[in-house]
Protein backbone atom coordinates (compact mmCIF):
# COMPACT_ATOMS: atom_id res chain seq x y z
CA UNK A 1 0.00 0.00 0.00
CA UNK A 2 1.75 3.60 -1.36
CA UNK A 3 1.27 6.61 1.45
CA UNK A 4 1.46 8.78 -1.50
CA UNK A 5 -1.66 10.41 -1.52
CA UNK A 6 -1.36 11.37 -4.61
CA UNK A 7 0.51 8.54 -6.50
CA UNK A 8 -0.01 7.99 -10.20
CA UNK A 9 -1.63 4.79 -9.23
CA UNK A 10 -3.86 5.74 -6.74
CA UNK A 11 -5.27 9.10 -8.88
CA UNK A 12 -5.64 6.48 -11.08
CA UNK A 13 -7.91 4.70 -9.29
CA UNK A 14 -9.47 7.76 -7.58
CA UNK A 15 -10.63 9.22 -10.93
CA UNK A 16 -12.26 5.80 -11.47
CA UNK A 17 -13.91 6.19 -8.36
CA UNK A 18 -15.59 9.47 -8.98
CA UNK A 19 -16.10 8.79 -12.91
CA UNK A 20 -18.31 5.80 -11.21
CA UNK A 21 -19.97 8.31 -8.61
CA UNK A 22 -21.40 10.64 -11.73
CA UNK A 23 -22.84 7.45 -13.16
CA UNK A 24 -24.23 6.09 -10.44
CA UNK A 25 -28.45 5.73 -10.56
CA UNK A 26 -30.67 8.79 -11.17
CA UNK A 27 -33.92 9.24 -8.81
CA UNK A 28 -35.92 10.39 -12.28
CA UNK A 29 -35.52 7.55 -14.23
CA UNK A 30 -37.71 5.24 -11.24
CA UNK A 31 -41.36 5.22 -10.84
CA UNK A 32 -40.27 5.40 -6.19
CA UNK A 33 -38.05 5.86 -4.04
CA UNK A 34 -38.19 2.47 -3.31
CA UNK A 35 -37.24 1.38 -6.98
CA UNK A 36 -34.48 3.63 -6.72
CA UNK A 37 -33.11 2.98 -3.48
CA UNK A 38 -32.84 -0.81 -4.71
CA UNK A 39 -31.18 -0.05 -7.77
CA UNK A 40 -28.72 2.61 -5.50
CA UNK A 41 -27.54 -0.05 -3.33
CA UNK A 42 -27.32 -2.60 -6.21
CA UNK A 43 -24.72 -0.13 -7.69
CA UNK A 44 -22.67 0.90 -4.29
CA UNK A 45 -22.53 -2.93 -4.06
CA UNK A 46 -21.48 -3.88 -7.25
CA UNK A 47 -19.29 -1.03 -8.82
CA UNK A 48 -18.70 1.26 -6.37
CA UNK A 49 -17.34 -0.74 -3.44
CA UNK A 50 -14.96 -2.75 -5.81
CA UNK A 51 -13.51 0.72 -6.61
CA UNK A 52 -13.60 1.62 -2.76
CA UNK A 53 -10.96 -1.65 -2.13
CA UNK A 54 -8.59 -1.15 -5.08
CA UNK A 55 -8.11 2.53 -3.66
CA UNK A 56 -7.58 1.28 -0.13
CA UNK A 57 -5.33 -1.22 -1.83
CA UNK A 58 -3.37 1.21 -4.05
Amino acid sequence: MSTEPHSPTRQAVRNELFSAALQAPAPRDYPNHAAYAQAFEAYQADTMQPLREKLAAA
